[in-house]
């Protein structure tokens, strides 16, 4: 998710292309679904077209560079 141009897409399918996995590049951005074009995953604006149930894992690794951390606290309780 928040796939972008499909750098570490492209740098994980490299690492496990003798892997049988489906890859989904998930991005809202127009611009960044044509930058994965050319990679053989199926790319999509929403997880509206993803499988309901998944087997593996989800890497949203810019995810968490994008939620509001700040509204976050630590208490001692």
């Amino acid at each position: 998710m928040g796939a972008g141009d499909g750098t570490l897409a492209r740098q994980l399918l490299d690492e496990l292309k003798d892997l049988p996995l489906e890859y989904v590049g998930v991005d809202r951005s127009a611009g960044a679904r044509r930058a994965m074009q050319d990679l053989p995953i199926k790319v999509c604006a929403g997880l509206e077209v993803v499988h309901s149930e998944v087997t593996g894992c989800i890497v949203a690794n810019e995810l968490f560079d994008n939620l509001p951390f700040h509204r976050v606290r630590r208490t001692r309780g």
